[in-house]
């Protein structure tokens, strides 16, 4: 885990991650703000990856799922 303030970089994703995995990997900000996305935003979200940078991703989930989000994300 790595300790950072809202403008600091974090870590890229492990390398060959994206060829692994059959989903979308994203790396944010700890304010939740899209640095980068996969390739396979395309295929699973119908959205160019460049489109998802520089918004917060918090902001593009729907408003019933966010509950269970938040949950997903703060359980060990």
């Amino acid at each position: 885990m790595y300790a950072l303030n809202a403008k600091q970089t974090p870590p890229p994703a492990a390398p060959g991650l994206e060829a692994r995995l059959d989903a979308v990997v994203l790396t944010m900000t700890r304010d939740g703000d899209v640095q980068s996305a996969s390739q396979q935003a395309r295929r699973i979200l119908r959205l160019e990856p460049d489109r998802l940078i520089g918004t917060g991703f918090f902001e593009r989930v729907r408003v019933s799922d966010r509950v269970k989000l938040l949950c997903a994300l703060s359980s060990p």
